[in-house]
C-alpha cells in the first residue's frame, strides 16, 4: 500500500492520464498515448474490462495522524464490470436507472450519536457501526479474486488510512474524478467534489457522509466518460456503455431519496423544537428558584424587592457580614 500512495503523489501533475484510462476500462477509444501497467496489460481482451470499481471514501481522516481519531467513517460503492455487461446483453436500461448497479457500503466507527447522525443522512442502505480493526476485513470482503480499480476524489488521506489498517487491495490503476476531469471541463483548479457534481448535472445529496461520497465520486467518474465522447464515433457496444453510464450518474437514487432528506430536515426541526423546550423549563426553573431565594430571604429581614432597600439592609452594621 505504501506503493500505491507513492504512485498516487507521484501523479500529482499537470498531465494526468486518469481519463485515458477510465475510457481504456470502459471500452472507449482514445487517440492519445496512453502507459498501461503491467497489471493492465494482463487484463482480459475484452472491449469492458472485467474489474470491479472500487470508489472509497473516508471522513475525519488525515494522513499522518496517530494514534487514529476514536470516530471516522469509511465509505465504500462498486461497479462491477459483469454486472454492467449483464444489464446491457439483457437490455435492462430501467432497474440501472434505480442505481442498483452501485453497491454502496457505510460504515462508521464511533460513539453511538456520532454514527446515528451519519446514518441518518446516508442515502444508499443501512449504515453499518463497526471497530476500526474490521475495516480491512469488510473492503476485502467485497473484490475477493477481482482486478479492481481504486477511485478516489483528491483521496491522499483515503489512501493512508488503507496503508494503516493494511487493507490489501492492489488494485491495477487509482482514477481520480477530478484530474479525469481536465479531458472535459479544462479547470484551472481541482475542483470538489460538490462542484463536479453540479458542472457534471449529476443530482447528489447529503455530503460529507462517506458512504454517500463514495457513491457520487463513483458517478462523477461515470459522467465525465459520457462527456469525454461527445461527438465521437461509436459502436453499438460503446454506445450501450456510455447510455448505462449516464443513466447511472443521472439517477436520483434509491426511491425514498427525497423522502429521506424530508425526514433528515423534519428530524432536525423537531430536535430543535425539543431543545428549545428544554431551555425554556431550565430557565423558568431557574427563575422559579431564584423568586424562592428572595422571598425566603426578604422572609427573613435579609432581602428587599428595590435598589434602595437593599442598600439600607446591607448598609446596616449588624447585617455587614451576614
Amino acid at each position: 500500500m505504501a506503493d500505491i500512495l507513492g504512485t498516487h503523489v507521484a501523479s500529482r501533475t499537470p498531465v494526468y492520464q486518469d481519463g485515458q484510462l477510465l475510457r481504456y476500462f470502459l471500452g472507449l477509444e482514445d487517440s492519445r498515448p496512453l502507459v498501461l501497467s503491467k497489471e493492465c496489460q494482463e487484463l482480459p481482451n475484452t472491449s469492458l474490462k472485467d474489474v470491479i470499481f472500487l470508489s472509497l471514501d473516508t471522513e475525519n481522516i488525515t494522513a499522518g495522524q496517530t494514534p487514529l481519531v476514536e470516530q471516522f467513517q469509511v465509505g465504500v460503492s462498486l461497479l462491477d464490470s459483469r454486472d454492467l455487461q449483464s444489464h446491457i446483453d439483457s437490455w435492462s436500461l430501467v432497474s440501472s436507472r434505480k442505481d442498483n448497479l452501485l453497491r454502496t457500503q457505510n460504515y462508521c466507527i464511533g460513539p453511538t450519536g456520532y454514527c446515528s447522525k451519519a446514518a441518518r443522512k446516508f442515502l444508499f442502505g443501512q449504515s453499518e457501526s463497526i471497530h476500526a480493526h474490521q475495516v480491512k476485513e469488510k473492503i476485502e470482503s467485497l473484490i475477493t479474486d477481482r482486478d479492481v480499480v481504486l477511485v478516489v476524489c483528491d483521496g491522499y488521506n483515503d489512501l493512508w488510512l488503507l496503508g494503516e489498517l493494511k487493507v490489501k487491495l492492489e488494485p491495477v490503476a487509482i482514477l481520480d474524478p477530478q484530474k479525469a476531469a481536465h479531458d472535459v471541463l479544462q479547470p484551472q483548479y481541482q475542483r470538489s467534489l460538490n462542484d463536479l457534481m453540479i458542472d457534471l448535472d449529476c443530482p447528489f445529496n447529503f455530503l460529507h457522509v462517506a458512504g454517500n461520497d463514495a457513491n457520487f465520486t463513483l458517478r462523477a467518474l461515470l459522467m465525465i466518460a459520457v462527456k469525454s465522447s461527445h461527438g465521437e464515433s461509436l459502436d453499438d457496444s460503446q454506445q450501450a456503455v456510455l447510455l448505462f453510464a449516464r443513466a447511472i450518474a443521472q439517477s436520483t437514487g434509491p426511491d425514498d431519496w427525497h423522502e429521506k432528506k424530508d425526514d433528515v430536515a423534519e428530524e432536525a426541526r423537531r430536535y430543535n423544537t425539543e431543545r428549545e423546550e428544554i431551555n425554556r423549563r431550565k430557565k423558568e426553573t431557574k427563575k422559579t428558584k431564584k423568586s424562592a431565594r428572595k422571598a425566603k430571604l426578604a422572609a427573613e429581614g435579609h432581602w428587599s424587592s428595590t435598589k434602595k432597600g437593599r442598600q439600607e439592609f446591607w448598609g446596616k452594621l449588624e447585617n455587614a457580614r451576614k
